[in-house]
């Protein structure tokens, strides 16, 4: 097993995010720069700043030392290299020949401001003199930062001076043929490697072509606009990969021994497996290429990558990312560092343009709505006689479109043709604005919608007719399963998140049960300040800023109250549930339900089912959740409002955000970050072994970029509804008297770290619920993220979550 690495490049951020990983896995690691350590790398075992395009002369370097001579200091003992530092992209400066033709187009990357003769000296030179010192210190791998550039990248997108490719989808067997300097220099890199494997037998060499990367912080950028003839995109570009998948295939080269055998030097390809599009590629191929016959092409199934990935997903273990596949809102997964305030030669990753602009998709989602299966027939009665509801049908959408650029003068005139008797949301409330997780989770073809028309709120006011409740339905219909699992999502996600224990064989089996997930209100899917198209019935008051108290008292006084957020309504989590069993019943389901699962906000909801309508469900599981939002969870959800509304963005006047508040939500994220997890994550510094710096890198690398894509409006919106939170309004303010309302079973599993869903409030339920409660908290050092699926050293916490799940199930 190799321990003792050395990473290039290492203040940069991809090489500093290979160092943290490897630091993690055990390896001893040095890390080698031109800058100075910065503070969240002072961690690492060893560090030498060294310039390394000055390895290839024996004079001093600019730091006044002999940078050879300190090379070869750094490779005492180095068993593996991982070469990142680099000039990290094409020349500023194409061709002469591209530059006579006048046919160079304005870069969508960052383009380096150094002559391609520099670029190509520097990086060619500093490979080939690290690897010479690698071989002669006995290292066994090296791994080189190559990039897909070295097949054909152009700064001529199209015509006779471009990258035509010989087949499709290119794989590490297509002939390289540079068009340019830097991919030239990757080339070359490799060549050096290549003849460095045929007498260095007892070492071994890969090469990672990985194509331009996407930041986590830009992920819910994608998908980008489809490229036209008259704005077309070099076919490189038109692939992509997520920078945590180069991170792991680089880890993954240095640890995995199968990798490369001695002796030989092995290519290997990182792209995602769909383009940065949502159009089919061979089309596009045709309209802006005229590539539609390449020998290949007609292989391409729906928006394919122009490039493969099958050797790297085989032989390194990646299963890479696609802009397509659910996104957590929030999870403390690995990711690279924030870039260095300036781009500086050999710092960032080799092969790794930076974004200077990043084409926004401008789509519409058209929504048709086709004739589906009988529907059950409409109710009309309210579950509540203050609160009456109009209800009608359930939609299911057959089909979405993705349309880019439609005139709105099209989509306006637009008809929808369904065999129920309730309409879709408006063109217009499911607009642009919102979260990429919510974009993403619109466009789900099983998505459903229930119309919420005239649905009065407890606050007074009346819905829009665009107002609606859009869920989602697994497994067999209710008739002829097991029981139905009601599982509403929680603060910031979306239905689709929580795929991952719904499904044959997991959680929730759909081989036995009806699951039903119901997008909460305010998230961006269902009605929400971002999918708002028409004026309220009420304006609001003047004075409400969004984070005004949520006591018990208020929420019982808020029929009469005019507390509305711009134009947008206090929404309370018991207004969720009368929505949820309004659709329940248009959708023919049977009560009682089987079970109501909520996580966080999730299990608020789940209790106010419980005590709103005792007799609707034999069970609910509260995982890290409460029956009521308590002071010191108002406390902390007025810090991340007044964090949000300190921003310039927000107006005052317009009582709302004009534009997104980045500034606020930075300090949003930043806040969440001391709540999210437990004291123990921060003080034994769990952080670590899920391949963090600091606490610092942590909180840079996870939260910030998780919120950074967010709508505010939405946020404040679904912080409003989870502090109004209090099921004791069923009992005149009693909340003792409440919770004894409850007939169902009640699993209760708070994390023992969890700051604002405390096990102190957990412990106080169960005492007053009795033999009809079972308490198993979650031992965890991650607080409210316990059991977080996506943090393989949780996987114990989630697995004791589902134990005791389907104990529940199997009893009731």
């Amino acid at each position: 097993t190799i321990m003792r690495v050395l990473v290039t490049g290492a203040a940069g951020r991809l090489g500093g995010a290979v160092a943290a990983k490897l630091k993690a896995r055990g390896c001893v690691v040095t890390g080698v720069d031109r800058l100075a350590a910065p503070q969240a790398k002072l961690e690492l075992d060893r560090w030498f700043t060294i310039d390394l395009a000055a390895t290839t002369e024996s004079a001093p370097d600019a730091k006044g030392g002999d940078a050879a001579s300190l090379l070869g200091e750094a490779m005492h003992g180095i068993e593996a290299v991982v070469h990142c530092a680099a000039w990290p992209g094409p020349s500023a400066t194409p061709p002469p020949a591209v530059v006579a033709s006048g046919r160079s187009s304005p870069p969508v990357i960052g383009l380096e401001a150094i002559l391609p003769a520099k670029l190509l000296k520097d990086n060619v030179g500093s490979t080939a003199a690290l690897c010479d010192a690698a071989v002669k210190a006995g290292a066994k791998r090296f791994v080189f930062s190559s990039s897909a550039f070295a097949f054909g990248y152009s700064h001529v997108p199209a015509g006779p001076q471009a990258f035509v490719p010989q087949y499709l989808p290119i794989d590490e067997n297509h002939q390289a043929t540079p068009l340019e300097s830097y991919g030239l220099s990757k080339l070359a890199g490799e060549q050096v490697l290549s003849a460095a494997s045929r007498t260095a037998l007892d070492c071994s060499f890969v090469s990672l072509r990985f194509t331009n990367i996407v930041k986590r912080e830009r992920w819910s950028d994608l998908p980008w606009s489809a490229p036209t003839a008259a704005e077309p995109l070099t076919l490189l570009m038109w692939a992509y990969v997520h920078e945590d998948d180069v991170i792991d295939a680089h880890v993954a080269a240095v640890t995995d021994a199968a990798t490369a055998d001695k002796g030989t030097h092995e290519l290997y390809v990182l792209s995602a497996p769909d383009t940065r599009f949502a159009q089919p590629t061979v089309p596009l191929l045709a309209s802006t290429h005229g590539l539609e016959r390449v020998r290949g092409a007609d292989g391409l199934v729906g928006n394919a990558s122009p490039l493969s990935a099958a050797k790297a997903e085989r032989r390194l273990g990646i299963k890479f990312k696609s802009w397509q596949q659910p996104r957590r809102g929030v999870h403390i997964a690995a990711s690279p560092p924030s870039p260095s305030p300036s781009p500086l030669p050999f710092s960032p990753a080799a092969g790794t343009p930076r974004h200077r602009s990043v084409p926004k998709w401008n789509g519409t989602r058209l929504f048709a709505l086709l004739p589906t299966s009988p529907q059950p027939k409409p109710k009309l009665e309210s579950d509540s006689a203050s609160h009456p509801a109009t209800v009608t049908t359930p939609t299911r959408r057959a089909s979405t479109a993705l349309i880019a650029a439609t005139p709105v003068a099209t989509v306006a005139t637009a008809t929808f043709t369904t065999a129920t008797t309730c309409t879709a949301p408006s063109l217009n409330s499911v607009s642009l604005s919102g979260s990429g997780a919510a974009h993403r989770a619109l466009s789900d073809p099983n998505l459903r919608f229930f119309p919420l028309h005239r649905f009065r709120l407890a606050c007074g006011a009346e819905l829009p007719a665009s107002a609606h409740l859009a869920y989602r339905i697994y497994g067999p219909p209710a008739q002829e399963s097991q029981g139905v699992i009601l599982h509403p999502t929680s603060f910031d996600a979306v239905h689709d998140e929580l795929e991952y224990q719904i499904g044959p064989g997991r959680t929730f089996d759909t081989n036995r049960y009806t699951v039903i997930v119901p997008n909460l209100l305010g998230n961006g899917v269902s009605f929400s300040p971002s999918t708002l198209s028409h004026t309220l019935s009420k304006e609001p008051a003047a004075t409400d800023t969004g984070t005004d108290s949520a006591t018990a008292a208020t929420a019982a006084a808020a029929s009469t109250s005019t507390d509305t957020c711009f134009f947008f309504p206090l929404v309370s989590v018991a207004d969720n549930v009368r929505a949820q069993r309004a659709m329940l019943e248009a959708e023919g389901v049977s009560f009682p339900l089987k079970m109501i699962y909520g996580y966080s906000m999730g299990a608020l909801q789940a209790y106010e089912w419980a005590v709103a309508h005792p007799n609707s469900t034999l069970s609910i599981a509260a995982v890290c959740g409460a029956s009521k939002c308590g002071d010191l969870n108002a406390i902390f959800l007025r810090s991340l409002g007044a964090a949000l509304q300190a921003d310039s963005a927000w107006s005052d006047e317009k009582r709302r955000f004009v534009s997104p508040p980045t500034r606020g939500l930075r300090a949003f994220a930043n806040i969440y970050a001391g709540w999210g997890v437990g004291a123990e994550w921060y003080l034994s510094r769990l952080y670590s072994a899920a391949g963090f710096f600091s606490a610092d890198d942590f909180v840079e690398r996870s939260y910030e970029p998780a919120f950074a894509g967010c709508d505010a409006n939405d946020l404040l919106s679904q912080i409003r509804t989870w502090r109004a939170a209090d099921v004791s309004v069923h009992a005149q303010g009693d909340w003792e008297a409440a919770m004894r309302r409850i007939r169902a079973r009640v699993l209760l599993m708070p994390g023992d770290t969890d700051k604002y869903f405390t096990l102190t409030e957990a412990e106080k339920e169960a005492e007053v619920l009795g033999e009809r409660c079972v308490l198993r908290p979650i031992r965890s050092g991650a607080g409210h993220r316990a059991g977080d699926p996506h943090r393989k050293e949780l996987a114990g916490e989630l697995q004791h979550i589902q134990r005791h799940v389907h104990e529940l199930l199997s009893e009731i």
